[in-house]
């Protein structure tokens, strides 16, 4: 399959800003930072992944259910090192609070949609090249970005710039992005087993 792949359905750009405003005005302390990941054990390899995205933040829409009593869990905690990705399924995920207006129709239009979260990249931060667990797809909708975010792969860089709509990544293969603009990169991400992968590309039309 292709590294990059842009689906067939779409998000509401307006719906999807006027939700991020929401999380950022009335859920901030959901928002997940270094500062969580920094509680994961510290590998060399997680310290320079932290070195590089030192200023990254988001929120966790659906986690694992690890302390129930945060309200800021990673949507990423297994992410310690490059072999720490043994699993071959998925482990259990709850529902935050943040699953709501258009995330809460993605989750009733793809049930099988897991890891969702809202990612935001501010100026200079970027992501070491890594790869993601193998059994898992990731779905990127860019919701604020420019031609100076750039999401590279062993095939070079490839175009996410379309606002709303919805690319499929072969994050199973190695990947990097890194912000060179001076303005935030935000995206909705979330992921699907590499076996609901035809089921997801035969849906059409907007979320």
């Amino acid at each position: 399959m292709p590294l990059v792949e842009k689906l067939k359905f779409k998000f509401d750009v307006d719906e999807l800003r006027t939700y991020v405003d929401i999380l950022k005005k009335n859920y901030r302390e959901y928002s997940w930072g270094i500062s969580e990941i920094k509680k994961l054990p510290q590998t060399e390899y997680m310290k320079e992944r932290v070195q590089f995205a030192e200023q990254c933040y988001g929120w966790a829409i659906t986690t694992e259910i690890l302390d129930i009593s945060s309200k800021s869990n990673s949507p990423w905690p297994e992410a310690v090192d490059n072999t720490a990705y043994k699993d071959k399924e998925l482990r259990p995920e709850r529902r935050t609070e943040l699953s709501f207006g258009i995330v809460e129709r993605l989750l009733e239009k793809i049930p099988y949609a897991c890891k969702v979260s809202i990612s935001v990249f501010p100026p200079g931060c970027a992501t070491i090249p890594h790869k993601d667990q193998d059994f898992l797809l990731r779905i990127h909708v860019p919701i604020y970005t420019n031609n100076q975010v750039q999401w590279l792969t062993d095939e070079g860089y490839h175009d996410l710039y379309e606002l709303g709509a919805a690319y499929l990544c072969d994050t199973r293969k190695m990947h990097s992005v890194y912000n060179d603009s001076n303005l935030d990169r935000v995206h909705l991400i979330f992921a699907v087993e590499d076996k609901n992968l035809e089921r997801l590309k035969n849906i059409e039309g907007f979320v």
